[in-house]
């Protein structure tokens, strides 16, 4: 009974194990706990085939029928709880992990659960406490430092983020990048007025911090995918904020155009009105440096050895070469 238990609650929806283990309940005269599996066997053979994939209604409707039949089933119960989250139904999803909690005080991941379910229903007071009793059952639970320091910055309290996005960093190398790049974005929203560059050096710090860092790992954090030009965008908007010319900053301008997203990482800091501003610049710039470029190209194509002249052609044959190449060049 122990293995298949152990069986089932690693794989919850295979029939099989709950009718093995219901005969082996019968020997032990265990005959309520024999009628349940029976029951639940019943259902899972009926509703799940390998060809039929459930919807996520279906799959609240069979999980239903499950734990009327296993009340206190946590595996259905945290499915459940999923399924619910998927459709958008956070408080149906804050019951089931209630229920978990109840049924297990000490398990850390509930509380974690639980948290982003407030957070999604806009419940800060309550997310901030779950994810406390997360961290104290689970002291090196990283995502629930990060999600805390999100909550955190969203009311303002920048000092107690800070403290749980440097515990993260001297903690888990994996999310220096996000990190550092939360920490410099503190200082946009701590310092709106500020037009002095030395305000901000530290964030500025933090983005080069956060570029030289390892990719962000996977995790639960509910927030944007942070890529490069992201950070440079950042970057940018720190110093578009204290007045400094785009010609001070080029090389940041440039990267968020050429490495991905850059309109969009853009649009996280700056209006239309002033990305087009930006984009004008990097566009003239760009021309700038495909004519540099291309001087320097033509200087050495003119001095190659297929632009000399060739005794062995006429010279009409000679001028029509030197044409062609010519038109080749700038083709290319």
């Amino acid at each position: 009974i122990s293995q298949y238990s152990k069986l089932i609650s690693n794989f919850p929806y295979e029939y099989e194990f709950y009718k093995e283990r219901a005969k082996l309940k019968k020997v032990t005269n265990d005959l309520e706990g024999c009628k349940n599996d029976r029951k639940i066997a019943r259902i899972l053979k009926k509703e799940i085939t390998t060809e039929k994939v459930l919807t996520n209604y279906k799959s609240i409707e069979l999980l239903n029928k499950l734990i009327k039949v296993d009340p206190n089933n946590k595996e259905f119960i945290s499915n459940r709880a999923d399924y619910y989250e998927n459709g958008g139904d956070y408080d149906l999803g804050i019951e089931d992990l209630s229920k978990l909690i109840y049924l297990d005080s000490k398990d850390a991941e509930n509380y974690f659960k639980r948290a982003i379910l407030h957070k999604k229903n806009e419940d800060f007071e309550s997310a901030l406490e779950d994810l406390t009793n997360t961290i104290k059952i689970e002291s090196k639970h990283f995502d629930a430092f990060i999600n805390r320091a999100l909550i955190q910055i969203g009311l303002n309290n920048f000092k107690d983020a800070r403290d749980d996005l440097f515990h993260v960093i001297s903690n888990d190398p994996d999310k220096d990048l996000f990190c550092y790049f939360v920490l410099a974005e503190i200082s946009l929203k701590e310092n709106p007025k500020s037009k002095d560059i030395r305000t901000f050096e530290n964030a500025l710090k933090y983005c080069d911090y956060a570029l030289a860092s390892s990719e962000i790992s996977d995790s639960s954090i509910e927030v944007l995918n942070i890529v490069e030009s992201q950070i440079y965008a950042l970057k940018c908007a720190f110093y578009f904020k204290c007045g400094i010319s785009f010609s001070k900053y080029k090389k940041e301008i440039t990267n968020v155009f050429e490495l991905n997203s850059g309109l969009y990482a853009l649009s996280r800091y700056f209006p239309d009105e002033d990305i087009a501003k930006i984009y004008r610049f990097y566009d003239r710039e760009l021309n700038l440096e495909r004519i540099r470029k291309r001087e320097i190209e033509y200087e050495k194509f003119r001095n190659s050895d297929d632009r000399k002249y060739n005794d062995k052609l006429s010279p009409a044959e000679n001028l029509q070469k030197f044409i062609d190449d010519e038109v080749n060049f700038y083709l290319n």
